[in-house]
């Protein structure tokens, strides 16, 4: 008698019903890793990201409870020394890294100030000066011309005519600036060329980049850093819920 052939026993594993059942078993198994950990991970970044960074995209879910301190070294935020609008007893602290010769920052210097007009009764703000972009090198030259004119008690009517003017920021334009407000010339002349004068600069560059400042204009908000120009109606609810959580 002729052996007959078991094709049952024969037939790869795959090709058997059980087998068959086994593999999509396991390609279901594989697809439900691959997504929880695709969420996990968008979850991970996400609670990573700024809190405030992402009320740029998504304005309406923004909260003062979501604003958490970064742990920058308050320190080197709130100097005393720097210019600021604002008592320093306020609980609300607003520090601003900018460059004058930076068309960002001009941007948003009206914003800066208008805010500060508004607000200062209620929120400090702060200038730091961060002329780091070698994109604008007059930016140092005119950051010294405003420390100047704040050493003559100009600094926020400096502020505002080197960003208004912020493509034209030559040595000669920003003494032609000096002598617009009615400054000091031997004054401003003496403090501009002081070499201390630079060492404050290079300071606000310093502290900056260690509280982790990597252009302008660069905010920090009770501790919070934001990169980048905030657009104003933002800028005001930030404000807002800020001063109905100190309420609370």
């Amino acid at each position: 008698m002729s052996e007959q052939l078991n094709f049952q026993e024969t037939r790869s594993w795959y090709q058997k019903p059980s087998g068959i059942f086994l593999g999509l078993l396991g390609i279901a198994i594989l697809g439900f890793i691959a997504i929880f950990l695709y969420n996990f991970i968008s979850i991970c970044s996400q609670m990573r990201a700024s809190t405030i960074g992402a009320l740029k995209t998504n304005k309406g879910q923004f909260t003062a409870a979501n604003v958490k301190t970064s742990g920058a070294d308050l320190a080197k935020l709130y100097s005393l020394s720097a210019p600021a609008l604002g008592s320093e007893r306020l609980p609300i602290q607003i520090v601003e890294f900018a460059d004058f010769a930076c068309p960002h920052s001009a941007e948003e210097a009206t914003v800066f100030r208008r805010m500060a007009l508004k607000y200062s009764d209620r929120v400090r703000f702060v200038f730091r000066f961060f002329p780091i972009n070698d994109q604008y090198p007059s930016g140092p030259k005119a950051a010294l011309a405003a420390l100047c004119a704040g050493e003559q008690g100009q600094f926020w009517k400096m502020h505002d005519l080197l960003f208004q003017n912020y493509g034209q920021l030559d040595v000669d334009s920003l003494y032609k600036y000096a002598n617009d407000l009615g400054l000091d010339a031997k004054r401003f002349d003496d403090c501009y060329n002081d070499s201390a004068t630079k060492v404050q600069i290079q300071k606000d560059v310093a502290d900056g980049i260690a509280v982790g400042a990597k252009g302008t204009p660069t905010f920090f908000i009770n501790g919070e850093k934001i990169e980048g120009a905030i657009p104003e109606d933002i800028f005001e609810k930030i404000i807002l819920s800020l001063l109905a959580q100190k309420k609370s």
